[in-house]
């Protein structure tokens, strides 16, 4: 799978919707590593299998597009050395 950079502008527990100037058909497959924050601190790191259901274009650029991801399975990655109570 080839790593692509993106922006998520919304994430619920059953999808997320994101930009990228790479583009993506409907069925692909996608892992998103999503960083949550609080207050500027990195807090947890999410990591979401899923696919993509919808695609969208912006007007006014050479190609970024908007997309809807299906997330199908999540978990959360564990920083290096936190152990499990």
């Amino acid at each position: 799978m080839e790593r692509q950079e993106g922006r998520t502008t919304n994430v619920s527990r059953s999808g997320a919707f994101f930009r990228s100037d790479k583009f993506l058909r409907s069925g692909t497959p996608v892992e998103l590593n999503l960083e949550l924050r609080e207050e500027s601190v990195s807090v947890r790191r999410l990591i979401c299998h899923g696919e993509i259901v919808r695609i969208g274009m912006l007007p006014a650029s050479d190609f970024e597009g908007s997309f809807a991801a299906r997330i199908l399975a999540y978990g959360f990655i564990r920083p290096a050395g936190e152990r499990r109570v």
